[in-house]
């Protein structure tokens, strides 16, 4: 069976700051991170800044790759975001939309993920995509 996590990214409204919590879908189903999940959403100084899927793929350190995350690829310069379009999660440079490749949970593409490494997300590392700019 598929593992389905979703990457919830919660702003602060007041002080600005973000906190991650991910959740699986088995989680949010039985309630066992509902309380949790409640005091966050439902109290009005925090909003939802983004939901990110899960894409059912490692990087070369094995941690998950979601949605929005910011990658390095070993033999190219510069910084990746993961983005999903027309139906499958490409990996886009962040200058000039070029995509690098498409990364697929199919295992003829697994191979693919060895060089690259998540570095952060759009959300909480902006300054990476700023400081690639010098």
């Amino acid at each position: 069976m598929r593992e389905i996590k979703i990457r919830y990214i919660f702003r602060n409204e007041e002080t600005g700051k973000l906190i991650k919590k991910i959740f699986t879908i088995e989680e949010l189903e039985k309630g066992i991170k509902l309380p949790l999940f409640h005091d966050i959403y439902f109290n009005k100084k925090w909003t939802i800044e983004a939901r990110n899927l899960y894409i059912e793929l490692k990087d070369k350190n094995g941690k998950d790759i979601y949605e929005k995350d910011v990658v390095k690829i070993d033999e190219y310069t510069g910084y990746y975001i993961v983005k999903y379009e027309n139906g499958a999660y490409k990996l886009h440079h962040y200058k000039n939309e070029a995509w690098w490749h498409w990364l697929h949970t199919h295992s003829i593409f697994r191979d693919r993920v060895k060089d690259i490494e998540v570095i952060g997300n759009v959300y909480e590392h902006k300054h990476l995509l700023e400081d690639d700019e010098k």
